[in-house]
């Protein structure tokens, strides 16, 4: 599946092989959460989550993703200001085998 995001349709190949702790992944829904509920409810939670620039959880997971939190908020303001926006995410079902985290 391909996402509106095209950085993370490459990076997400090996992302199990280099977080197999899972907060990666935690962060990618947690964005994916927020964005749905600002496209799809107006939600005020989530546009403050995303669009609050000294909200240092939202800078904190898009630097650990690999993002500067500026360009990430302005690459998602821009694709919910497009007419029919959807974003979409990979959910790999299988457990964590890493039982160290």
């Amino acid at each position: 599946m391909q996402s509106n995001i095209p950085e993370t349709d490459n990076a997400y190949a090996d992302l199990k092989q280099r977080d197999p702790c899972g907060y990666a992944e935690f962060w990618v829904e947690v964005l994916y959460d927020a964005i749905e509920g600002v496209r799809q409810w107006n939600s005020r939670a989530g546009k403050e989550f995303i669009f609050d620039s000294e909200n240092i959880f939202f800078d904190a997971a898009a630097d650990f993703l690999g993002y500067e939190p500026d360009g990430l908020r302005d690459r998602i303001r821009a694709a919910l200001e497009r007419p029919g926006s959807t974003f979409t995410t990979v959910h790999d079902t299988s457990p964590v085998q890493n039982k160290d985290c």
